[in-house]
């Protein structure tokens, strides 16, 4: 993927081949890969899903400290993240049609039954393309932590700010908002 993306800084190609091929390519690789693309590229479909994704890469590293954001909660009303300063958060991305995310609930249930309370909390991001999709689905797993849908687009808290490519997804993050682990699953989450 690298080695196309230099060749070629003029094809829309290499923004796309970078976007599916390079998914553990180092950041700073890919930003020297766009920073050569021509303006046209930069701006194609690709190109911008390339940028979000850098920009999403870049803040959403170990020690980085997580930018607010608000989304829809499950009860219809705006939830801000900041509203969770002072715990420690578990971040889960998921969505209904990903079996593995479903399947890791059985982890969660009862870590969050141990340590929900005082200064734990997880957070359900869906990244569901539709709210009903979503809703249907928390109504089938009656998930007891705070659930919340991702926006779309240049908006996408997932792609935006975390770089989420693949569900599940999860960030822990530290009572100031600093991200102290990622990628947790099965017994390692505990």
């Amino acid at each position: 993927a690298r080695e196309i993306a230099a060749k070629y800084p003029n094809s829309v190609a290499s923004p796309f081949i970078l976007d599916r091929y390079g998914r553990k390519m180092p950041v700073k690789m890919k930003e020297q890969l766009y920073a050569k693309m021509t303006k046209a590229v930069k701006e194609s479909y690709f190109g911008k899903r390339l940028a979000t994704d850098i920009e999403g890469s870049k803040s959403s590293t170990l020690g980085s400290t997580v930018k607010d954001f608000t989304l829809k909660g499950a009860d219809g009303k705006p939830f801000r993240f900041s509203s969770l300063k002072g715990k420690y958060v578990l971040i889960d991305f998921w969505a209904s049609w990903c079996g593995p995310c479903r399947e890791e609930f059985k982890h969660m249930r009862p870590l969050y039954e141990k340590y929900k309370g005082g200064q734990f909390e997880i957070l359900g991001i869906s990244t569901d393309a539709t709210a009903k999709a979503w809703e249907t689905a928390m109504e089938q797993e009656k998930l007891p932590w705070v659930q919340v849908h991702d926006l779309k687009g240049d908006q996408s808290v997932s792609e935006k700010q975390f770089a989420v490519k693949v569900l599940p997804t999860m960030y822990l993050i530290d009572p100031n908002g600093k991200i102290i682990a990622k990628d947790l699953r099965g017994e390692a989450l505990e």
